[in-house]
């Protein structure tokens, strides 16, 4: 019996060791949404798509639809891997945290292709640009107010309205005034703590 193969850009997101050659993946994807990976024989030595798995990394899938809540990996490449702000500690753990915000926030196989590509915008601008501690703050409280617009939580004041704009916000993203960070921050945690999750 054959199986559809489901071709789709994502961004790895989560690794989990199945078992002691099997691998897990969270992985965002464009068209697909959040999805589980299942990645058979993938921790065998002589398996030649281990090295396009890391955490973090921008690649293509190849995919099939299984019966259970998962996906199988048939197939992967490389897009982008190891880039320049896993090597930042302020850099990757921003990363991580957004990680871990997506996968609380998102149900499996929710489709937000605008979601995506901000994630994919801000990926771009933390690995091409010089930034400061407060330059990359801005960032991850912008991304933040964006994923909580896109998911429908909970109406944002007016304030926030200048970032949620399609045009230019990226410019905007790293320019936040630090004495009005806080502001943002409080509507940040109030809209997650509403979610009870």
């Amino acid at each position: 019996m054959s199986h559809f193969i489901y071709q789709t850009e994502g961004f790895i997101l989560k690794r989990e060791y199945w078992n002691e050659i099997d691998l897990r993946l969270l992985v965002l994807t464009r068209e697909l949404g959040l999805l589980w990976v299942e990645a058979k024989g993938i921790r065998v030595l002589k398996s030649k798509l281990r090295y396009h798995l890391n955490l973090y990394s921008l690649a293509n899938f190849s995919l099939i639809s299984t019966k259970a809540d998962y996906w199988r990996l048939v197939g992967v490449e490389t897009i982008s891997q190891n880039s320049p702000f896993l090597f930042s500690i302020s850099r990757r753990f921003l990363v991580a945290n957004w990680s871990s915000l997506i996968n609380r926030l998102l149900g499996q196989r929710d489709k937000y292709s605008s979601l995506y590509d901000d994630l994919i915008a801000c990926l771009f601008i933390l690995a091409n640009r010089e930034l400061t501690i407060d330059q990359i703050k801005s960032l991850e409280i912008v991304f933040n107010l964006r994923l909580l617009s896109h998911l429908g939580y909970r109406p944002l004041p007016k304030f926030c309205q200048e970032f949620l704009a399609v045009d230019d916000w990226q410019t905007k993203a790293i320019s936040i005034e630090k004495n009005k960070r806080q502001a943002f921050i409080r509507e940040i945690n109030e809209s997650i703590n509403l979610t009870n999750l």
